[in-house]
């Protein structure tokens, strides 16, 4: 069974309910991805920076 025999199977209401909630699902995957690899890219400059301290005094 595909997507498109499954939209066209439910009704008005229901399609836009599930297109959005897979659409709103999606975003958060993304979003927590980004947020993942922005934070260990993150951890990775602050110990870079705790790593040459001892080399700058």
């Amino acid at each position: 069974m595909n997507i498109q025999n499954l939209l066209e199977n439910l009704d008005g209401k229901f399609t836009i309910i599930f297109v959005v909630s897979v659409l709103l699902e999606w975003g958060i995957l993304i979003a927590s991805k980004k947020i993942k690899s922005n934070k260990n890219g993150l951890i990775n400059l602050l110990s870079y920076f705790i790593e040459i301290i001892p080399y700058i005094f």
